[in-house]
């Protein structure tokens, strides 16, 4: 674990790293931590030491708020630029290329724990109410995570994406 992340270290371009299937130890939490503090990287982990994996729902969900705080955008017009077909909905496909053209690579699995996140009804798709209401629970998590003596850290540095009326969205 030491050597990937020294390796993420040296890597100045590497803006995302995946280790949702290691399990890691407390002092590599800390190391982990102070990574995404001096460089500008995301790095998704499942769990520290045996706790819940909520790290790695955490860590995707922060990269998708960063997106959205960074280029101030419209919920609604990100919504309907990802909404290929007009249906109303995000399909796994509409999502999964919508982030791509955006910048932001996912793996499969990163993007199901997205999905998930985002899907209250469980019906396979995002309907723009549920990702509004996504967004604001973040937000609201975030406050309260801030307000409390318990400060755990829901703003990871991200890179900078391009802003939404730079991307072609076809």
């Amino acid at each position: 674990m030491a050597a990937i992340l020294k390796g993420a270290q040296k890597n100045n371009s590497l803006r995302l790293l995946g280790i949702e299937d290691i399990t890691v130890s407390p002092s590599t939490y800390h190391s982990i931590a102070d990574l995404q503090q001096s460089h500008d990287i995301i790095v998704v982990h499942n769990q520290v030491g045996g706790f819940s994996s909520a790290q790695s729902n955490a860590g995707v969900m922060s990269l998708f708020d960063k997106f959205i705080d960074e280029n101030t955008m419209d919920l609604e017009a990100l919504f309907n630029a990802f909404d290929k077909d007009g249906s109303g909905d995000l399909s796994h496909d509409e999502m999964k290329y919508g982030l791509k053209e955006a910048g932001i690579m996912l793996t499969s699995k990163q993007l199901d724990v997205l999905l998930d996140e985002l899907d209250a009804d469980k019906s396979g798709t995002i309907e723009f109410s549920e990702l509004l209401d996504g967004v604001n629970a973040r937000k609201e998590i975030k406050m309260k995570a801030s307000n409390s003596d318990k400060k755990f850290d829901f703003n990871f540095k991200t890179s900078s994406y391009p802003p939404l009326h730079k991307l072609k969205l076809s």
